[in-house]
């Protein structure tokens, strides 16, 4: 990636951004997508769509951006997008077991690399110190961190989080000849799993385990 390229278009969209020209600072952003690591075009694109009140797509652009970078201002613009689209409690109004699997999604690849490691480290230093009866409960330790370890992968691999980008409807199955079950709301957040003919299955939260048109939702 070449610097210079990077502050000279980060430049131009500061102008644009300044004079509130928020179509045109899309437009030079897209253009010179690959210019930009990932998460700063996905949280400058974020930030650009909540400017102009798209808040649906502001936040999967957002949470793309959080999903793969530490930029210190992705919080703080999710957070107010949140606030905006009334979904500032969302978690809070989530089950133990959905809170989980959204925390689950939540943590980055290589956050599971270090903690990893951590625990290797941790084990191995155990081994060397402790008496026989203690090692039992160290090698427990083990196991059920490599358990926890495999099930966050196989949700990781297994299933996407997704943020419905406009007010749609939720079926029984995958196809519009299924009853309608709900509406969903612009900008929550959604885990779903298989894809079939086009409709994606949400999985969580449970309350609203169904099926919905995959054009109605921006996975990450």
């Amino acid at each position: 990636m070449n610097n210079s390229s990077t502050n000279t278009s980060l430049e131009s969209l500061k102008v644009l951004y300044n004079n509130k020209s928020y179509n045109e600072s899309i437009d030079v952003l897209l253009k010179n997508k690959n210019v930009f690591s990932k998460d700063i075009f996905h949280y400058n694109l974020g930030t650009l769509y909540a400017q102009k009140g798209e808040l649906a797509i502001a936040r999967y652009h957002l949470e793309k951006a959080n999903s793969i970078g530490t930029h210190k201002n992705i919080v703080k613009n999710l957070d107010l997008v949140r606030l905006k689209l009334g979904l500032e409690h969302e978690s809070q109004m989530l089950d133990k077991v959905d809170q989980l699997s959204f925390s689950i999604m939540e943590i980055k690849k290589e956050d599971y690399i270090i903690g990893g490691l951590f625990f290797l480290i941790i084990f191995f230093i155990a081994l060397m110190k402790l008496t026989q009866f203690k090692k039992v409960f160290c090698f427990a330790f083990l196991f059920l961190s490599l358990f926890l370890f495999s099930v966050g992968q196989f949700i990781k691999k297994e299933f996407l989080t997704g943020i419905v980008l406009q007010e749609c409807q939720l079926r029984t199955g995958p196809s519009s000849i299924y009853p309608v079950r709900t509406v969903l709301k612009n900008g929550q957040k959604l885990i779903v799993s298989k894809k079939m003919d086009g409709w994606l299955k949400v999985m969580m939260p449970q309350p609203l385990e169904g099926w919905l048109s995959q054009n109605d939702v921006g996975l990450y």
